[in-house]
Parts: structure tokens; C-alpha cells; sequence
């Protein structure tokens, strides 16, 4: 009796312990979506706003600029992230928007913008169904007005045909 519980505990877990690592299907990349902020708290003063860019979505395709990746061999997931950074200089706050990509030739990453912490990611196809596993959200809020804080938001994941990302 022992021993068959633990031939069906095993068991169970060599299950549940394959199923993140499924393959993506051929011909497909995986799109995660990601909101990054460094922010001020109670940051006042007039705000000026400047914005970049270097990757775009029109609803079937996305446009990502050759600067922020020259190519997609080898990649299996991209991670496109919209950043913000607040800065406050002589009374005025500067909010930066700008936009990362970040190639990675597999299906685990890690990523390290919350100060002191990794954060591990495993993106799968299970049962047809494309799943985003991990860290989660993050914030991370240090006390005081004006005091910085940070946050770290997976927006969504999807599967596309490799075809639908277009490098200029």
C-alpha cells in the first residue's frame, strides 16, 4: 500500500511537472505583453511627457523596429514591454514612455527590473491552450512622499504565426 502511494504521488507529479515545458507548435512565436513603472509617488508639478517607440501591433501583425531586434532565428518568445520612468528635476516631473523588446530563444525567461529580485517566467502550449506560469505581478513600494515605486504587469500572452511579426 505504501509503495502504490507513492508510484501515484510520482506519478502525478512527473505529470504535472511536464506540462509547463510543452513545445510551442512550429511556425509559432509566443507575444507576452508586458507594463513596467518607475514611478513617484506624489510626484507634483507640471509634468512634461516624451514618448519612443519600436514596436507596434495594427490587429494582425506586429512591427517591431530592426533596432530593438535584428532578427527571429532561434526565437521562440518576444517580450514586448511598455516602460515608464518618472524623474522629478527642479520642481517638474519628466515621464519617459518608451518600449523594449527582448528576444528569447526559448520558452523560460527570467527577468531582473524589480530591484533584488528574479522574476521566472515558462510560457506553453498545454492542450491547445497557450499558458503563462510564474512570478506573477510585482510592485514594490518604498515608503515617503515622492518615494519611488515599481511595477512589474504581465498584460497577456499570445501565440502567433512567426510570419505575423514583421521586423523594419
Amino acid at each position: 500500500m505504501k509503495y502504490a502511494t507513492l508510484f501515484v504521488l510520482l506519478g502525478t507529479l512527473l505529470v504535472a511537472g511536464a506540462a509547463p515545458v510543452a513545445a510551442l507548435p512550429d511556425g509559432k512565436i509566443a507575444v507576452v505583453r508586458v507594463t513596467a513603472v518607475d514611478g513617484l509617488a506624489k510626484a507634483e508639478g507640471p509634468v512634461v511627457e516624451s514618448r519612443s517607440s519600436v514596436f507596434s501591433y495594427d490587429g494582425s501583425s506586429y512591427m517591431i523596429d530592426r533596432r530593438a531586434v535584428g532578427g527571429l532565428d532561434g526565437v521562440e518568445t518576444l517580450l514586448l514591454i511598455d516602460h515608464r520612468v518618472d524623474t522629478m528635476t527642479s520642481g517638474r516631473v519628466s515621464r519617459r514612455h518608451s518600449q523594449e523588446v527582448r528576444a528569447i530563444g526559448g520558452t523560460y525567461f527570467e527577468v531582473e527590473d524589480i530591484p533584488n529580485k528574479v522574476l521566472a517566467y515558462q510560457v506553453a502550449s498545454v492542450a491547445g491552450n497557450l499558458r503563462i506560469t510564474g512570478d506573477g505581478d510585482q510592485i514594490l513600494c518604498e515608503g515617503g512622499d515622492g518615494a519611488p515605486y515599481r511595477i512589474w504587469r504581465i498584460d497577456g500572452v499570445d501565440l502567433v504565426d512567426r510570419k505575423s511579426v514583421v521586423i523594419k
